[in-house]
């Protein structure tokens, strides 16, 4: 709390956000090179780091394939759900945002029985 007591100006009391070193860090290429060969296991990479003397933890390594697995760049996006689409086709058209009107969009032209359901919806 002093920190913030003392600074003369806001910009003075933040602190920059840098990751600290891990001791995973000198041993990293190595569970990256055996990711980028097919294994996949992090207890056996874990055992394999503790064989050669590496001083990490099973969650270390854990993490660290989890962050290098990641999600893939070519995954396809989540399809809607039946609230969303229940919603879209309720609401006044005017009240939907354009990713709304673009999804809901999509949705009718994928699912010829929604578009003719919102056909019924949509009639006076």
């Amino acid at each position: 709390m002093l920190r913030y007591a003392n600074a003369a100006r806001r910009q003075d009391a933040i602190r920059e956000n840098r990751p600290r070193p891990s001791r995973l860090d000198p041993y990293k290429p190595y569970p990256e090179r055996r990711l980028s060969e097919g294994c996949t296991s992090v207890t056996r990479l874990h055992s394999e780091l503790v064989a050669n003397n590496a001083p990490v933890t099973h969650q270390m390594v854990r993490s660290h394939i989890a962050t290098l697995r990641g999600a893939p760049a070519s995954a396809p996006p989540r399809p809607s759900t039946v609230r969303q689409v229940t919603g879209w086709l309720t609401r006044h058209p005017t009240t939907l945002s354009e990713d709304d009107r673009a999804a809901l969009k999509d949705g009718l032209a994928r699912c010829p029985e929604l578009d003719t359901a919102a056909a019924h919806i949509s009639t006076p």
